[in-house]
């Protein structure tokens, strides 16, 4: 697979959809009719500095913000049109990625990372001059930030994360005017269903076959008889002690912020988790597995888009779904979208492509065809049903 990205998709200002792709910055122009996207151009590179492949986008005063390969902190001004280096936290540290959020007006949270596994917590304040200072956040109770992903959302004044064990962490601003650290800890615990039982059932048939047919090798029947009883016994305790240790679930990348209260998060295995406020306390709640297949999901995450009472989560395999989360007043419920397609030419998402719902009903998507040709799709709102548009090539 060619290994250009979008990571995320980008950005939406004042009618035009900013992104990275192959290194450089483009923007998308609002057009008219179904396809609502054409006029793809490449703005100016930022000077001595090279954007990286897999790369995000902030938007913040009227500015964008991204990465550079070397992990310095870049900023775009859209008006100006000029690119301005405000360098790294400190000479040991580079920046990991911008959060796609800010908090407080004019701050901007940032994963710094120091030496080979060292991950911690930066916030880049822009003063009145344009210029900007570095603030160290640090890490959880000593433990490194999640350097898989892009793990940071906002909701009510709170900034979540994601830490190196899979828990889901938060940075808030105490009662007392501190900045403090929040440990939630994983996804619920998986539930044990019945074929959860009988796997552990089938193992330990299958281990008490092994052991019939090892113990009356080694002893004829007699054997056999203790062979079969000590493997099937072994293969269940195994089967058992798996079910109750490994229900935990880790979470991945977080997603966007809904209603000031509500954040969604994917789990292991294709899960969808929320987390929300609720009776003076954070509650979590099972979306349950939305996708066929599972990504290692440490390793590249789910990206989200938000629309309103909407949640896309877009999933990049060979069998391509891009999913709906929405309240219907009552429940939340899920609907399959799908991916979209030229003729017969079925699109896949991306590898790290992300999506954003903007203007008002949009969700853009890099799509690819088998020919390794790359695309800015959308999905978008006609009437009371979503349609998928190819949108236009862009390699």
């Amino acid at each position: 697979m060619n290994s250009t990205y979008i990571y995320p998709a980008g950005v939406v200002y004042q009618d035009i959809f900013f992104f990275v792709f192959d290194r450089k910055l483009r923007a998308v122009k609002k057009g008219t009719g179904p396809i609502f996207w054409d006029n793809i151009t490449t703005l100016n590179s930022p000077p001595s500095e090279q954007l990286q492949e897999r790369d995000s986008i902030s938007l913040l005063n009227n500015s964008l913000f991204t990465v550079s390969e070397s992990g310095r902190l870049l900023q775009y001004n859209l008006q100006s049109q000029t690119w301005s280096n405000h360098h790294v936290p400190n000479n040991n540290v580079k920046c990991f990625s911008p959060t796609g959020a800010t908090m407080y007006g004019n701050s901007l949270f940032i994963v710094g990372i120091e030496g080979r596994w060292k991950r911690e917590l930066y916030q880049f304040t822009i003063n009145n001059q344009g210029k900007g200072n570095w603030t160290h956040h640090g890490r959880p109770n000593n433990t490194n930030l999640s350097g898989y992903d892009i793990p940071m959302t906002l909701s009510d004044g709170n900034l979540f994360l994601t830490d190196k064990r899979g828990r889901l962490v938060q940075r808030y601003i105490s009662s007392n005017g501190a900045w403090v650290w929040g440990i939630h800890g994983k996804p619920p615990l998986k539930p044990i269903t019945i074929s959860r039982v009988v796997k552990g059932f089938l193992l330990g048939v299958l281990m008490a076959l092994l052991g019939a047919i090892i113990g009356f090798l080694v002893g004829g029947i007699a054997g056999a008889i203790a062979g079969a009883i000590i493997g099937f016994t072994v293969g269940f305790l195994v089967a058992t002690i798996v079910i109750l240790i490994f229900r935990a679930t880790n979470a991945a990348a977080a997603g966007g912020a809904m209603f000031g209260n509500k954040l969604f998060i994917s789990g292991e295995k294709g899960h969808v988790y929320q987390f929300y406020w609720a009776s003076n306390q954070w509650n979590w709640f099972n979306h349950g597995k939305l996708f066929s297949y599972s990504p290692a999901l440490q390793d590249q995450g789910i990206p989200f888009a938000i629309n309103n009472d909407e949640v896309f989560v877009t999933h990049f395999t060979n069998d391509t779904d891009t999913n709906r989360i929405f309240w219907d007043g009552n429940n939340w419920m899920v609907e399959k979208h799908y991916s979209p397609q030229s003729g017969i030419v079925k699109h896949k998402i991306a590898s790290g492509a992300g999506g954003v719902a903007r203007n008002p009903d949009t969700v853009f998507v890099l799509t690819e065809v088998p020919s390794g040709i790359f695309y800015l799709s959308n999905l978008y709102k006609s009437g009371t049903t979503w349609k998928w548009s190819v949108g236009v090539r862009i390699s």
